[in-house]
C-alpha cells in the first residue's frame, strides 16, 4: 500500500474568536498554496466561544490539506506550539487568523531552505494593512547592513535576490518589530536550539519572546526583500492596541534572559544586545502600561538593568543604536528618574492632561498627574511626606481614586532613596 506524502510545509494559524476576519484568511491561503508540491494547514482553535470553530470545520471539509485542532483556550503560544509539534513537514510557518497572504510565496522561501542546508529561516518584509488598503511596507533598509555583508546590498535592490546572514548583527532584523509570521522556519533548527513560543495566558507579546529567541541564539538566516504577508493593523481588539497592561514585557525578557544566561556563549554582545532589545521594546510598551502599575514597572525595569549599569563600554554601546530623544529615556531612565522619564513622552501617550489644562481629578491618572506636579516641586519634603502616608492609616483617609496613585509616589521615594544610596556606594 503506498503511504501518502508527507508535506514539505506546514502553515501554523492559531486561532480564537476571529469569526469576522477568519474566512479571509483562509481564503487567502487556499490561494497561496494552490500551485505548491507539499503542503498543509493547520488550523488550532484556541477554545473559540464565537463562529471561528464552525467555519475551520468548514474550510477542512473542502480541502484535502487543511485540518483541524480544537482544544480548551491555553493561549497564543500554546496554539502555536501545539500546530509546530502535530506539524508533519520539514518546514513551518505561522499565520495570524485576521490577517491575509498575498500571492504564492511559499514554494520560493521552501526552495531557498532547500537549497542551503545552513539555513534555519528565510524571514522577509511585510505588508502594513488598515481598512482594507495596503499603508506601508516594513523592510530592512539595505544601507543598515554591515561591512561582511556589503556587497549584497546591491543584489538586494536590484535583483530581488536573497542574503545570507550569519548573525543577528549583520543586520537590523533583531531590532526591527516582532514580525515572526512573515517568515519560513527550518522545523528541527527550532528543536535544536530549544526555540518555542512562550506559552503564557492570551495574546500578550509571545512573539517577541520567540523572535528574541531565533536571532540571539545565532542562527544563520536569509532575507528575501519581496513582501507577502498582509498584517492587518487596526483590529482595536489586538494585543498591540491593549491598554492596561503590567508586566507583560518585563516578563518576557526575564524569560529571555534566563533562557541564554545559563549558556557558556552568553558574551558581552548577547548581554548587549538582550538590554537594547529590552529598552527599545519598554519604551514602546510604557504607554500601554495601565496607570497604578507604572511606578512599580518603572522600578522592576531599573533593576533589571543592574547588570549593566556599571558597564561604560555596553552602555556606551548601547546608546549608540538610539535616536536622540531615546538616548535621553536611557539617562533618565538609568538615574531612576521616573518623573521626568514620563514627560518624554506626549500627554496624549500617556493619557493625561497636560498642565493648566486639567479639570477636576475625576479619574486615577489625572490624580497621577496633580500629584506628580506637586512632588517634582517639593520633592525637598519627601521626609514629611513619608511621615504622613508611610504607615498606611493616611493613605485609607484619601479619595479612593488617589491612593493607588499615592502609594506609588511613595514607593518611587523610596526607591529613589535606594538608587541613590547604592550610587554612592
Amino acid at each position: 500500500m503506498k503511504t501518502a506524502e508527507a508535506p514539505n510545509l506546514s502553515i501554523i494559524i492559531p486561532i480564537y474568536n476571529v469569526e469576522c476576519y477568519l474566512s479571509a484568511c483562509l481564503r487567502s491561503i487556499e490561494n497561496a498554496i494552490k500551485s505548491m508540491r507539499s503542503v498543509e494547514v493547520i488550523c488550532v482553535n484556541d477554545g473559540s466561544t464565537d463562529a471561528s470553530g464552525a467555519i475551520v470545520d468548514y474550510f477542512c471539509q473542502h480541502n484535502d490539506n487543511f485540518r483541524a485542532i480544537h482544544k480548551e483556550n491555553r493561549g497564543y503560544g500554546h496554539a502555536i506550539n501545539v500546530g509546530i509539534s502535530e506539524s508533519k513537514s520539514r518546514y513551518v510557518t505561522i499565520v495570524e487568523s485576521d490577517d491575509l497572504i498575498a500571492g504564492n510565496p511559499y514554494q520560493r522561501l521552501v526552495d531557498i531552505l532547500e537549497g542551503d542546508p545552513e539555513l534555519a529561516f528565510v524571514k522577509t518584509p511585510y505588508f502594513i494593512w488598515e481598512e482594507g488598503n495596503i499603508k506601508s511596507i516594513v523592510r530592512l533598509n539595505p544601507q543598515t547592513l554591515r561591512r561582511e555583508t556589503a556587497p549584497y546590498r546591491f543584489e538586494l535592490r536590484q535583483q530581488r535576490d536573497h542574503i545570507k546572514l550569519n548573525d543577528f548583527t549583520e543586520s537590523e532584523l533583531v531590532l526591527m518589530a516582532p514580525s515572526i509570521w512573515s517568515a519560513v522556519y527550518r522545523k528541527n533548527a527550532l528543536k535544536n536550539a530549544n526555540i518555542s513560543v512562550i506559552e503564557t495566558p492570551g495574546a500578550s507579546y509571545q512573539d517577541t519572546y520567540f523572535s528574541n529567541l531565533i536571532f540571539l541564539s545565532r542562527l544563520k538566516h536569509a532575507y528575501v526583500d519581496e513582501p507577502y504577508y498582509l498584517y492587518r493593523y487596526e483590529r482595536p481588539d489586538s494585543s498591540r492596541n491593549t491598554a492596561n497592561r503590567s508586566n507583560e514585557i518585563i516578563d518576557i525578557f526575564r524569560e529571555t534572559k534566563s533562557h541564554f544566561s545559563d549558556k557558556e556563549d552568553y558574551d558581552q554582545q548577547r548581554k548587549l544586545y538582550i538590554h537594547l532589545l529590552y529598552l527599545i521594546r519598554m519604551i514602546w510598551f510604557f504607554p500601554l502600561v495601565a496607570h497604578g502599575a507604572r511606578f512599580r514597572v518603572f522600578q522592576e525595569f531599573h533593576d533589571d538593568f543592574s547588570e549593566i549599569s556599571n558597564s561604560p563600554e555596553i552602555l556606551a554601546l548601547l546608546a549608540s543604536h538610539l535616536s536622540t530623544a531615546d538616548q535621553q529615556r536611557l539617562q533618565l531612565f538609568l538615574r531612576g528618574d521616573y518623573l521626568n522619564f514620563t514627560k518624554t513622552y506626549p500627554p496624549h501617550a500617556l493619557d493625561i492632561s497636560p498642565p493648566g489644562k486639567a479639570t477636576k481629578p475625576t479619574s486615577t491618572h489625572h490624580v497621577e498627574f496633580s500629584l506628580e506636579q506637586s512632588i517634582e516641586k517639593h520633592i525637598w519634603k519627601k521626609g514629611p511626606i513619608l511621615k504622613w502616608f508611610g504607615d498606611g492609616a493616611a493613605l485609607r483617609k484619601l479619595q479612593p481614586a488617589a491612593r493607588p496613585v499615592v502609594a506609588g509616589i511613595i514607593r518611587t521615594l523610596k526607591y529613589t532613596a535606594r538608587v541613590r544610596a547604592r550610587r554612592k556606594s
